[in-house]
């Protein structure tokens, strides 16, 4: 619920499930959803509320706003939040890095197959051939 996506999901799964059993996951979502409605309900009367009644500089008005865009979009304070771009940063540098190479650690299993046991010599080999600059990543 951290993410427009999560929130959609988590909407969803509130508007179109049956009452969840108690104790479990879905119930906590449950829960989220609910409280987070209530509470957008409440800025969004305060902030008629508040409107209605200062004639004069609108400062309480621009707050109870704030507020009220809080409660409705509460994934958006991620984006405020202090460190925010240096994760995003790192994430973008290990996603620019590639995919992971793994070595299969079950080639010494009993029953592991030929085929398995070929790809990753193969595998090794061209791993090797790579830290010996013979092979550029794609």
């Amino acid at each position: 619920m951290k993410t427009p996506l999560g929130w959609v999901r988590a909407n969803l799964v509130y508007d179109k499930e049956p009452r969840p059993k108690p104790g479990t996951l879905v119930e906590v979502v449950f829960m989220l959803v609910f409280f987070a409605r209530q509470k957008q309900e409440f800025q969004k009367t305060r902030l008629a509320t508040q409107s209605a009644i200062e004639r004069e500089g609108a400062e309480e008005t621009l707050k109870a706003f704030k507020d009220f865009q809080e409660a409705m979009f509460p994934y958006d304070r991620l984006k405020k939040m202090e460190g925010f771009d240096t994760l995003n940063q790192v994430l973008q540098k290990w996603i620019k890095s590639g995919a992971a190479a793994l070595t299969p650690t079950i080639l010494e299993r009993p029953g592991t197959s030929a085929a398995m046991k070929k790809g990753a010599a193969l595998l090794q080999e061209r791993h090797l051939q790579e830290k010996a600059g013979l092979l550029e990543r794609m």
